[in-house]
Order: C-alpha cells, then structure tokens, then sequence
C-alpha cells in the first residue's frame, strides 16, 4: 500500500481564496449589467412574430438569470 502526503501553503490557499472571490464578483457585475437587456428585449417589428421572438429570447434571459445566481447564493453560503 502506497501512502501520499500532501503539503498545504496555507498562504496559496488563501490568495487562490481571494482569486476565486474577485472572479466571482466580475461575474456577478456583468450578469447584474447584461439584465436588462437580456430579460426585456423589444420586438423588431409591431407583429406577432416579432413580439413572440422577443418574447422567446426574453424568457431565455430570465432563465440565465435565475440560473447564475444560484451558485452565488451557495458560494455565499
């Protein structure tokens, strides 16, 4: 039986800590920043299609929302 070690460098740990936070807080800047306009898109035209195409996409908006923020609420515990 093969017995491994590993070494910690508590001081990597903590910098990869802060790394990962300023990643996930750009992240969270831009999702906040692309909202509006990815969730309340106007139609192209005055026709049903366009409004139902928008509307589509809208929809889609919205579930990306709903989406990223759910590992921001785990990350913050």
């Amino acid at each position: 039986m093969t017995v491994s070690f590993v070494s910690i460098a508590p001081e990597a740990v903590s910098a990869a800590v802060r790394d990962l936070a300023a990643v996930g807080s750009a992240i969270n800047a831009a999702n906040a920043t692309a909202a509006a306009s990815t969730t309340a898109l106007a139609a192209a035209d005055g026709d049903e299609v366009s409004a139902a195409i928008a509307k589509l996409f809208g929809n889609y908006g919205q579930q990306y929302q709903a989406v990223s923020a759910t590992p921001t609420a785990v990350q913050e515990g």
